[in-house]
This record gives C-alpha cells, sequence and structure tokens, in this order.
C-alpha cells in the first residue's frame, strides 16, 4: 500500500484553498484539516445542498448551483489559485437550474451531456473551472490519511466466502465503471445482487437488502472507475454507511486502496467493530 501512495503525486497547497462544498460530512473535515496546516479556507456553499454548520467560522458564499459567475468571483477576488470538489450533490435537471450568464455558458455545454454519465459531467465541470485559471485538486492532496489501505483496516475480519464474494465483487465493480454506470455493486454467495446508478449508494443498499438470502448476509465492494478523474468523487464511505449495512444486515464493506475515501476514518473504523462490520481495503 505505501508503493501504491507513493504513486500520488503530492501537490504543494497555497496559503488559501478553496472548497466547494456539497452535502455531508467531507467538507468540514477538509476545512478542518486546512485550518491545522495553517491555510485559510474560501468555502463555497450550495444552496438546499450543504449543511449548515459545514461553513460556520469560516469565510464562505452562499449559491445557488447555476451561479457560476459568482462563484468565479469569489474565488478570484480572495486570491484563491486552489480548489477541491467535496460532498454528494445531487444532478440536477435542467429545468431547476436559474444559471447566471456564466452559468449559462456551462449549462448550454450541460445539454450535450444530457445522456452522459457522470464522469463525462464532472469532466466538463473540472475542464471549466480550469479554463477560468483555478487549480483543482483532490481531497486527498488536503488529508491523505483519509485514503483507504490494504487489508483489514477494523478489528473484524471477513471469513474466506467474504474473501471470495470482494474478490467477485471487485471485478464487476471494475467492469460497470468502464461503462460509466456506477462504483459500487452489492454480493451474496457469488451472485451481485444489484449494481449502483444515478440514484447512488444508499439507494444500491436499500434496494438490495430485501434480495438478501435468508434476509442478510450480503456485502458492498466499491471501486474507482477506471478513466475516473480522481480529483473528484472518489468511492466514498462513512459512519451513516456501515450503520446502514448494520441495520439491513449486511456483513461489511470493501473498498479500493489508494483509491477510496473513508470519512472520519477513526469514527467510521470504531463504529464497524462495533457493529460488527469488516471493513477491508483491496
Amino acid at each position: 500500500m505505501k508503493n501504491n501512495l507513493a504513486m500520488i503525486e503530492k501537490i504543494q497547497l497555497d496559503d488559501k484553498v478553496g472548497i466547494i462544498a456539497g452535502g455531508g460530512f467531507l467538507p468540514r473535515q477538509l476545512i478542518s484539516e486546512l485550518q491545522k496546516k495553517n491555510i485559510r479556507p474560501y468555502v463555497v456553499a450550495l444552496n438546499d445542498v450543504t449543511d449548515k454548520e459545514t461553513t460556520e467560522g469560516v469565510e464562505t458564499l452562499w449559491a445557488r448551483m447555476g451561479s457560476a459567475g459568482r462563484i468565479l468571483s469569489f474565488f478570484h477576488d480572495n486570491g484563491v489559485k486552489q480548489v477541491a470538489l467535496a460532498g454528494w450533490v445531487k444532478r440536477p435537471s435542467f429545468a431547476s437550474l436559474i444559471p447566471d450568464s456564466v452559468g449559462l455558458k456551462l449549462l448550454n455545454k450541460f445539454r450535450k451531456l444530457n445522456e452522459a454519465g457522470d464522469n463525462s459531467v464532472f469532466d466538463l465541470v473540472v475542464q471549466f473551472l480550469e479554463e477560468q485559471g483555478l487549480q483543482i485538486i483532490g481531497v486527498d492532496d488536503i488529508a491523505t490519511e483519509l485514503l483507504a489501505t490494504k487489508g483489514v483496516m477494523g478489528k473484524v475480519s471477513p471469513v474466506r466466502k467474504f474473501l471470495n464474494d470482494i474478490e467477485y465483487g471487485a471485478k464487476i465493480a471494475l467492469e460497470i465503471g468502464k461503462l460509466d454506470i456506477g462504483q459500487a455493486v452489492i454480493v451474496q454467495n457469488g451472485v451481485v445482487l444489484g449494481v449502483e446508478g444515478f440514484d447512488g449508494t444508499d439507494a444500491l443498499i436499500d434496494r438490495c437488502a430485501k434480495l438478501q438470502i435468508d434476509g442478510k448476509g450480503a456485502i458492498l465492494v466499491k471501486m474507482k472507475k477506471q478513466k475516473q478523474d480522481r480529483r473528484i468523487d472518489l468511492p466514498s464511505m462513512g459512519v451513516k454507511t456501515i450503520e446502514k449495512l448494520h441495520e439491513l444486515g449486511f456483513k461489511g464493506v470493501a473498498v479500493q486502496a489508494g483509491n477510496s475515501l473513508i470519512i472520519n476514518k477513526e469514527e467510521t473504523l470504531k463504529k464497524a467493530d462495533e457493529l460488527g462490520i469488516f471493513v477491508v481495503g483491496v
């Protein structure tokens, strides 16, 4: 695993870093990591998406998702050149967006990708931001310690049948990743119960819960899409994922080592140990 991490090019962080914050705990964790490094965070919070507690005590712009002009001005006016995208964002419908003049240019490009997968949309966003003079950095450029490591990461180890399912699930997840369908699959006894789509991992877990043999015993496997830009949307999991898996009878989760994030890692692994859920990096 050390060799894998060593292959990741290290970004030198500026004294100011911007964060476009989606929902969930991850943006707040990145803000904390930047502050520990004496780096000043400048946060763009998305209306009706970003958790309000995320922005407490930091320089923040609250904006609509279509307000590209305001967002760019906020970063440029504050001398921010490096920006990270963090947290979940539900892909909006075009009808729900109210773009400003700059956002309208981006929206027109989006229209051409209406039937494309997530990778195409994310790539377009990154390209657009880079064209405006911003350097897009990854979550792991700020907090490398959030990356999953190889092997069992908690105190609960999977037995042989689960190791077989992990190996099979990883192969299937990589295959659906090639098609830009999703990052995750759920497997039990060598059978794929479901694959992730636009509805996300939580919806996948919900769909497959009732398909489990005897109502329990499946595992979740998440892998990075091969063509996916690691700076955006790396596979991730956290405390809520562990709690949901336990509640619905799942036995564990496997993620790709070096290419997946464990949000609030210490607390997530502690909760997994408490609930008897294994967490494995492959």
